[in-house]
């Protein structure tokens, strides 16, 4: 027996809802009236009265086949070793040995392989139509990346869905239109979802991972509701516009200037609303309602050449052996602190000297002069920092039951 569904699909009386019938628009997928192909690279790039710039552009083309071909060829060899890790009674570590391996193979992070193996393993198995579909060369591997990528929350049968739906879709269009359909295709799905008040925050509210930069910052990103980022926005501007009319007054007034660096007074105007933004954020309490939060267990370390401090070269420096800091920065930031300490390096490798190791039990100079000499754990491929979260014998595990 049938009986209608609020959402308008079918419901079996003795089995789950039928998915609601997708919008027409991402049934059929994208209709270019002139799709783009490898033929048609003269026509849409112009060049139709220059044959050899057109050569040049079908080989580049014909390059960009070749290299998502080689990438399915990965992933098919990649697929195995994801070991049936997401199995319900797989062992807590299960794939770690895998992971280890890839990283040597492939010269990337563990965490790279991981996400390399797991890719692999949803290519072949969730999305084989789509896969099928760069094989051909009809679909850049690039774009079924950012379908796994942003079909990942998804539960595996719309997964599947998606990979039956766009399995039949015309795919020589632009990557914008690609990047918009799939993004209605996955806000449509969501919507769908009959998700708890808890996973409906756990997806929609997080601060994703620092992504470093080249030129001696990171940045963060924060992702949330558009009314909740939106009303945290305007508080924002809020208080930075308050601080800097603050500023403006107590320049003027030869008054103490909140947020004052040295410089302000000498310039004679405030920090811009961007800078401001960023001082509020960095001075603003974390309210944790009332919990202990955990001390640091090391200090923040930066690393200085000698001839950089005393500006007789630019070798910048090095802040907790893994990020690289310009010179300028790295003396601004040396002359505001109140202690230095000396490191000694071998005169010839640069190396750090090495000082005497008690295994298990180091003392806080030593656990200094570990971190001094491997920022990072020395496993291939591992980036996991030495300043919290690890052991100080990485490389062989502590051993609990008999410390």
């Amino acid at each position: 027996m049938l009986q209608d569904d609020a959402r308008g699909g079918d419901v079996h009386a003795d089995g789950p809802p039928a998915r609601e019938p997708s919008p027409r628009r991402l049934a059929r997928g994208p209709r270019p009236r002139t799709p783009i192909s490898r033929d048609a690279v003269g026509p849409r790039a112009l060049t139709e009265e220059d044959p050899e710039l057109t050569e040049e552009l079908q080989a580049l083309w014909d390059l960009g086949v070749e290299e998502s071909r080689a990438a399915v060829v990965q992933m098919r060899a990649l697929a195995p070793l994801w070991a049936d890790r997401d199995a319900p009674n797989a062992e807590p570590h299960t794939g770690d040995a895998e992971d280890a391996e890839v990283a040597i193979s492939l010269r990337c992070t563990i965490a790279g392989a991981y996400g390399r193996i797991r890719d692999a393993h949803e290519a072949v198995t969730i999305f084989p139509a789509l896969l099928a579909r760069v094989e051909e060369g009809d679909l850049p591997i690039d774009w079924l990346r950012r379908v796994l990528r942003r079909t990942r929350e998804l539960p595996v049968e719309d997964r599947r869905y998606v990979d039956e739906l766009m399995g039949t879709w015309e795919f020589g269009v632009t990557p914008e239109t690609f990047r918009r359909l799939l993004s209605e295709l996955v806000c449509w799905l969501r919507s769908l979802l009959d998700l708890s008040p808890l996973e409906q925050a756990e997806q929609r509210r997080r601060v994703e991972s620092p992504q470093i930069g080249e030129d001696g910052t990171a940045s963060i990103s924060i992702v949330g509701p558009i009314p909740e980022i939106t009303a945290f926005m305007q508080r924002l501007d809020a208080a930075a516009e308050t601080l800097q009319r603050a500023q403006r007054r107590a320049i003027a007034e030869g008054e103490p200037i909140p947020f004052d660096d040295g410089t302000l007074a000498a310039d004679g105007r405030p920090f811009s609303k961007g800078r401001l933004r960023y001082e509020t954020l960095r001075h603003g309490s974390l309210d944790v309602d009332g919990l202990e939060i955990p001390a640091e267990r090391f200090r923040m370390l930066m690393t200085v050449p000698a001839m950089t401090l005393m500006g007789s070269c630019e070798a910048p420096g090095m802040i907790d052996g893994r990020h690289p800091v310009p010179a300028e920065m790295a003396r601004e930031l040396a002359a505001g602190q109140e202690d230095w300490y000396r490191v000694l390096t071998d005169p010839v490798t640069g190396a750090f000297l090495p000082l005497p190791p008690e295994r298990y039990t180091p003392t806080p100079a030593m656990l200094e002069h570990l971190r001094l000499r491997s920022p990072e754990c020395a496993v291939p491929g591992c980036t996991r920092s030495t300043r919290h979260g690890a052991e100080a014998d990485h490389i062989e595990e502590f051993d609990h039951e008999h410390p």
